[in-house]
């Protein structure tokens, strides 16, 4: 984020918080239900118009950033979300990776084809090979 202000960076913090990872565009907050969850963090003493104006400008920083996405691009209201970061660990798809591989050495050990699930793990063009740099 290329943003200047502590005030403005904790600000975008909190918004980006409250915006959710969900995947349709219903249930996924607009600007005005946004607003009123940081009332205090936006000028109280501004118009409704300004403090409109102010969230829009800190969504389009966090879209320019890549932390959340518009849902419906033109549409009225405008809604967002966060974007899904594949590096970032999702549980989910580390529970779903283990219990892969839990199962793939389930039926491979108790046959004493262990060696075979070894070469399998050292093939460098497989996605979790374990080559020569990884042992």
């Amino acid at each position: 984020m290329a943003v200047a202000h502590k005030d403005r960076i904790d600000r975008l913090n909190l918004l980006k918080k409250l915006i959710p990872k969900t995947r349709s565009s219903e249930d996924c907050p607009e600007v005005r239900g946004l607003l009123g969850k940081l009332t205090e963090q936006y000028d109280a003493n501004a118009s409704d118009g300004a403090r409109i104006r102010a969230i829009q400008r800190d969504l389009d920083a966090l879209v320019k950033d890549g932390s959340i996405e518009v849902v419906n691009p033109g549409g009225k209201p405008l809604r967002c979300r966060r974007t899904v970061d594949l590096d970032a660990g999702d549980p989910h798809y580390w529970a779903y990776a283990q219990q892969l591989m839990r199962t793939l050495i389930r039926d491979a050990v108790p046959e004493k084809r262990l060696e075979k699930i070894w070469e399998t793990l050292r093939e460098e063009g497989e996605d979790f090979g374990l080559g020569a740099d990884k042992l």
